[in-house]
């Protein structure tokens, strides 16, 4: 869809624009990368998944995130999650979070 991408690319450029002209390119790259990474090991896939429903549900149910389960879920994401950030894809986990952590810095010294 064209004016999706074209909509992707203005919030882009505008993030970007707030980030002291920083480019997101970095970011997006390492994100491919594990992309890429989960399509090959089904492991991370997985582990992904398990995440990304983690996320819907805090940010959907009403006071799950104040619950001793959600906690109790986060840390055994967490743990499962070591062998992949800590271990087999540390590298590329390394370059996502420095990459972030870079453009965020970026956006703190916009004048």
């Amino acid at each position: 869809n064209q004016a999706l991408q074209r909509s992707i690319n203005e919030i882009r450029t505008l993030l970007e624009r707030f980030a002291n002209n920083e480019s997101m390119e970095p970011i997006i790259d390492a994100f491919y990368a594990l992309g890429d990474d989960a399509h090959r090991d089904k492991e991370l896939k997985d582990w992904f998944e398990e995440v990304n429903e983690y996320f819907h549900q805090v940010l959907l149910e009403p006071g799950y995130v104040l619950d001793q389960q959600c906690n109790d879920r986060a840390v055994q994401l967490r743990e499962g999650g070591r062998k992949f950030y800590d271990g087999k894809y540390k590298g590329h986990f390394d370059r996502l979070f420095g990459n972030i952590g870079s453009w965020f810095q970026a956006m703190g010294e916009d004048p």
